[in-house]
C-alpha cells in the first residue's frame, strides 16, 4: 500500500517531553515534595481533557490544578511549571519527515492546550516548515482518541483511511486510528518513526 497522507503526533514522537519538570518547579514554589504533589495529581482527569478541547480557560484549569494539588499555586508559578515539559527535538525524525516523497501530505495532530501551544510553536519553530498543517485539539474542539478528529483530517485532505498512516506514542490513540482503517505505528522511540518511513518506502 502506498500512503498519500502521513499524520504525526508531536510530544514524544517529534520531541521529548518531561512531565517530572512541572512537579519539580511546583515543589520549589509550594514547599511540598515532588512525590506528594505527584500523588495528588490525577492524570487525564475530565478538566484536563476539557482544557485540551478549549472548553475551559487557562485560569479555570489553573484553579483546578490547585484543587488537585491541594495547595495554593500562583498563576505565574503554575504556568512556569506547566510549560517546562519541553525537551530536545528529535532531529533525525524531523529530517526524515522533511524528506518524505513530494506527493505525500504531511500533517501533525496534537492534543495541546492554549498554554502549551504558544511554547512549542516558538521553541520548535522548525516544525512550521515540514508540515502542511498542524491540527491542535484546543482549536479543533476535539482531541485524540475521538474518531471525529481523524475523520476531520481525512475529509479535509480527501484521503481514504487506507491511504493514511499515523504515528503516535500512545497505544490508545494508535488503536483509535486503526479502528478507522488507518495504518498506525506505535512509537516507542524516535527511530521507530524513521524505520517505519523507510519500510513503507515513503522517503525520497
Amino acid at each position: 500500500m502506498e500512503f498519500s497522507l502521513a499524520i504525526f503526533d508531536l510530544g514524544n514522537t517529534l520531541f521529548r517531553t518531561d512531565w517530572d519538570k512541572p512537579f519539580q518547579i511546583w515543589s520549589s514554589a509550594t514547599g511540598l515534595s515532588e512525590a506528594e504533589l505527584k500523588s495528588r495529581y490525577v492524570w487525564d482527569h475530565p478538566t484536563f481533557e476539557l482544557f485540551q478541547r478549549g472548553e475551559v480557560s487557562a485560569q479555570q484549569f489553573h484553579s483546578h490544578v490547585c484543587e488537585l494539588l491541594q495547595t495554593s499555586l500562583s498563576y505565574e508559578d503554575f504556568v512556569r511549571g506547566w510549560t517546562s515539559i519541553y525537551a530536545e527535538l528529535y532531529d533525525d525524525v524531523v529530517n526524515a519527515i522533511a524528506n518524505l516523497k513530494a506527493d505525500i501530505i504531511r500533517v501533525a495532530y496534537t492534543n495541546t492546550d492554549s498554554i502549551h501551544e504558544t511554547i512549542w510553536l516558538e521553541r520548535y519553530w522548525e516544525l512550521s516548515r515540514i508540515f502542511a498543517r498542524v491540527y491542535i485539539s484546543s482549536r479543533l474542539g476535539f482531541r485524540k482518541p475521538e474518531p471525529r478528529g481523524f475523520k476531520h483530517i481525512l475529509d479535509e485532505w480527501q484521503v481514504k483511511a487506507e491511504r493514511a498512516v499515523f504515528f503516535d506514542d500512545d497505544p490508545t490513540y494508535a488503536d483509535a486510528a486503526k479502528a478507522l482503517g488507518i495504518t498506525a505505528v506505535l512509537v516507542h522511540q524516535p527511530q521507530d518513526v524513521v524505520r517505519s518511513l523507510i519500510a513503507f518506502n515513503m522517503l525520497t
